[in-house]
């Protein structure tokens, strides 16, 4: 395809980054997880830590205004019978949109419950108002929200919701937060590797299995899963780096390595048959010494200090096998030559 055609109207990309927001929000909060206890995405609420909180994320590009469905919906969602809010200490709202400049709304954080449900309460009384002087002969869907969330019947529900209720605006984009999240909990990682560990941690979270069977994470699967990504990509890791072997096969020919001193060697023993193996290893080989150059993990000075060693080693082993092979000789001709001197035979003139 020589040129890209333009997007579809149907384009996915705002929903796919809304679904990956809302996964970095939970990999933040599994940080947060204590010794025995879960996190749930999309179970009881966006992301939810037990006995702890329960988060609704929104992503969004307008302002938020007082009446704005993400408050009222979130607190509608809240106020659900089969939604026990007794069950956490923070019931938390977190968006990236900004309150709007007329918003009464701002140190909502600041309020106690009953504060609150005055500001809400206003709110109302102003949509009804607007609605009376509309002569509008059905309410909007904003003012049924309204209208469901100030219930009277529902107040003593709503007062404890407002009690537990935080809203957290301004949230970060989500490269910002990527970008935090690398700078507060990846210092050891190797920073070439930080987007694969980035990467595995978001799919580990967002993992098929977790999907199928109620998307529920312990404590001790995700501590298990830091450590082990930390000791795969930290700097001077003791775990041998993942390398694309199949992406290396694919590149070796063998006619074009064919006067490389290694292969000529292995022609010379009748090792033919292991040219392309050992060609991969030399390519693996290389892979990794990039690998350290390039996160400064490793200088001229190491490699040459590491290739000598290598190599006295493999002198001194060779040296070994050939004086062990030649203590072996000597032994057998002894051993022959002592059976010629004891055979009867040997004393035959």
């Amino acid at each position: 395809m020589d040129k890209l055609p333009d997007k579809l109207p149907f384009d996915a990309t705002k929903l796919f980054e809304a679904l990956t927001y809302q996964l970095v929000v939970a990999l933040e909060y599994c940080h947060k997880l204590k010794k025995g206890k879960r996190l749930w995405v999309e179970v009881f609420g966006d992301v939810t830590l037990e006995d702890d909180a329960q988060i609704e994320v929104k992503l969004y590009a307008d302002a938020l205004r007082d009446g704005h469905q993400n408050i009222w919906n979130t607190l509608n969602n809240w106020l659900n019978k089969a939604f026990d809010h007794t069950a956490y200490e923070s019931l938390i709202l977190v968006t990236n949109q900004e309150y709007s400049p007329k918003s009464t709304l701002t140190d909502w954080n600041s309020c106690d419950a009953a504060e609150k449900h005055a500001l809400l309460t206003a709110i109302y009384d102003g949509a009804e108002q607007r609605f009376a002087a509309s002569k509008a002969k059905e309410p909007s869907e904003t003012l049924e929200l309204l209208r469901s969330v100030i219930a009277p019947a529902l107040k003593d529900d709503l007062l404890e919701v407002l009690e537990r209720a935080v809203f957290i605006t301004g949230s970060p984009s989500l490269k910002a937060k990527l970008d935090s999240y690398e700078v507060d909990q990846l210092r050891v990682v190797r920073e070439s590797k930080r987007q694969s560990y980035i990467d595995d941690i978001l799919g580990f979270i967002g993992s098929t299995r977790y999907i199928d069977n109620g998307w529920e994470i312990t404590c001790e699967e995700f501590t298990a899963k830091t450590v082990e990504l930390t000791k795969r990509y930290m700097k001077h890791s003791s775990i041998f780096p993942e390398v694309d072997a199949d992406a290396l096969k694919q590149a070796i020919v063998l006619e074009e390595i064919f006067d490389r001193p290694f292969v000529q060697k292995i022609h010379e023993i009748d090792g033919e048959s292991r040219v392309r193996q050992a060609a991969l290893q030399m390519l693996i080989a290389g892979e990794v010494i990039d690998e350290l150059y390039r996160d400064n993990l490793a200088s001229d000075f190491d490699i040459k200090r590491y290739q000598k060693n290598h190599l006295d080693r493999h002198l001194v082993y060779r040296l070994k096998i050939n004086f062990s092979h030649a203590c072996v000789l000597i032994a057998a001709r002894a051993r022959c030559i002592l059976f010629k001197i004891s055979s009867p035979l040997a004393f035959q003139t």
